[in-house]
């Protein structure tokens, strides 16, 4: 499922975007008259895992960044915005332990890490779909309303993303307070 979600769904999500730009609906996966099954799974699963790629080597880092150094300040941890890396590197230590001793918290964090992916790889699946209709029809169809689509998708990411990601830091803190290292407000230093 998590693969479902992750790749092809969001590389549907892509194809159905730029379809219904086209003033002949879906002209491009049609054969003659008819739909072509074999040209839409062929975009479909090219498609979401180019968008996921996409995602995963340099859109959601960019996410990330702002998103770590606001949960390390709620969270009160030590870390600078600087090294923000650390914060992630503690989580994918975290997150390799749960592989040998958590199996609950490991299928948790990741059924959850899926659907964000999902809305991510979406929401940019659509937009990307709308450039690209954008460039060739300027005057394309739908287009206010598959935006506003890929913009609830990407909030919903924002908001999930926000959410898995402050779980993740608290099991991480009840589990191992020594790799999240709290910062000492409390005492001051003369």
């Amino acid at each position: 499922m998590n693969f479902l979600l992750r790749f092809i769904v969001a590389g549907g999500s892509a194809v159905i975007a730029f379809g219904l730009t086209q003033q002949n609906p879906f002209s491009f996966l049609r054969v003659g008259t008819e739909l072509s099954t074999p040209l839409l799974l062929l975009f479909v699963f090219v498609i979401g895992p180019a968008i996921y790629s996409i995602h995963r080597a340099a859109l959601h880092p960019l996410i990330l960044v702002p998103m770590f150094i606001a949960l390390a300040q709620k969270n009160k941890l030590n870390i600078t915005w600087w090294h923000w890396w650390s914060l992630d590197r503690d989580l994918a230590v975290q997150k390799e332990k749960w592989r040998t001793t958590s199996t609950a918290l490991l299928s948790t964090y990741e059924g959850w890490a899926a659907q964000v992916h999902f809305l991510y790889c979406s929401a940019f699946g659509t937009s990307s779909a709308l450039g690209l209709a954008y460039y060739f029809n300027p005057s394309a169809n739908h287009v206010k309303a598959i935006l506003t689509i890929g913009l609830i998708f990407f909030a919903a990411a924002l908001v999930s993303d926000w959410r898995v990601t402050n779980w993740q830091i608290k099991r991480t803190l009840e589990d191992n307070s020594s790799l999240l290292k709290l910062k000492t407000t409390d005492t001051v230093q003369h």
